[in-house]
């Protein structure tokens, strides 16, 4: 398939231009990220002139899943991201060290993580309440649920899993030294 490069200044880029915002004003109103990515990955395509490069990614899986235009709408350090990201955070460190004494250690990575918070971020996305909670004595509100869940939310919450899921390396200083050491020289 090959990619024609239609000029601003053509009738038929006013007419494209046209029908992407309205597909927008519908998609938005739905609910609907991947029709909103598609139609961006559309509407960059055809606003370029011929000069102009587009970074975009030559394998299509990632091409059709991965927007190449930002989206500032999209919320990230948002109440869901945050609980989500910090108890996996917790639970994939105490999972790993604790699995790491064994003779065959267990590791879960961050993919394990990234695997399950998607259902739970989606779930919460659905039942947590859209109430606005004013702070007192500021101006500031904030709400537990604000928006569906974001891609930019699923990746926040793997990079907080990720740092959780590598162990504390200093935990193998104190295992050696109460292993080997106190066995000789520590009072019982």
């Amino acid at each position: 398939m090959q990619a024609r490069v239609i000029h601003n200044t053509s009738s038929e880029w006013h007419q494209i231009k046209e029908a992407t915002e309205k597909a927008r004003e519908i998609t938005c109103s739905e609910g609907d990220e991947i029709g909103e990515m598609m139609l961006v990955r559309i509407q960059v395509r055809c606003c370029t002139d011929e000069n102009d490069k587009i970074d975009d990614n030559p394998i299509e899986q990632v091409r059709l899943t991965i927007s190449i235009v930002d989206d500032p709408k999209q919320l990230v350090l948002t109440f869901r991201a945050w609980t989500l990201g910090l108890s996996s955070c917790v639970l994939l460190a105490f999972v790993n060290e604790f699995f790491g004494f064994r003779i065959n250690p267990l590791y879960v990575s961050s993919v394990a993580a990234q695997i399950v918070t998607l259902p739970f971020g989606k779930l919460m996305a659905a039942t947590l309440p859209t109430n606005k909670f004013n702070v007192p004595l500021t101006k500031w509100s904030f709400t537990l649920n604000p928006r569906p869940f974001s891609m930019k939310e699923h990746a926040l919450i793997t990079i907080l899993a990720g740092t959780g899921s590598s162990g504390v390396y200093a935990i193998n200083i104190i295992t050696i030294v109460k292993a080997l050491i106190c066995d000789y020289y520590c009072l019982p």
